[in-house]
């Protein structure tokens, strides 16, 4: 991945906005040919868009894969695209390009270079990885803002006392 600073500060903008570092947690309950059964960890690195040339954009500078998204029954909504990026190198190389760019998803981009550091299968760190970036990526977040509900007027920060 040779990118200009340029770019890398690009593509942590569409990270911030649009991409998404998450963990998969999966695996089976004990059963027969798994009596122990088992619990799997991976790393997702990706971005969703509806725009066809920024995931080709991605596949040319970056690599990965683009998968065709949601088709919408109707023409009311265009179909959307997920980039995928694939291999522990392509993905600590990736996280290190955008990570000092990064504003809104830093945390993430943190665990996921700590992720794919763990050596051997070390369950627990695994679990508990999985679990910060879980915390992390919830939908729902409350925002606090330095304007207040009640007052009709609005205040830019700048403005305030």
């Amino acid at each position: 991945m040779k990118l200009s600073d340029t770019q890398w500060a690009y593509l942590a903008g569409i990270m911030d906005g649009e991409g998404s570092f998450s963990i998969a947690r999966g695996g089976r309950k004990p059963s027969y040919g798994h009596p122990n059964g088992y619990v799997n960890w991976q790393l997702k690195i990706s971005i969703g868009n509806t725009n066809d040339k920024l995931h080709d954009w991605l596949l040319e500078h970056i690599g990965g894969a683009k998968y065709l998204g949601h088709r919408s029954k109707t023409d009311k909504h265009k179909s959307g695209y997920n980039w995928q990026l694939h291999g522990k190198e392509n993905m600590k190389e990736f996280t290190l390009g955008v990570l000092p760019y990064l504003v809104l998803k830093r945390e993430q981009a943190l665990i996921a270079l700590e992720t794919l550091a763990i050596n051997g299968k070390n369950p627990e760190l695994r679990e508990r990885h999985w679990l910060q970036m879980k915390a992390l990526n919830r939908k729902g977040k409350t925002v606090e803002t330095n304007t207040p509900n009640t007052s009709p007027e609005v205040k830019i920060e700048s403005e305030l006392p």
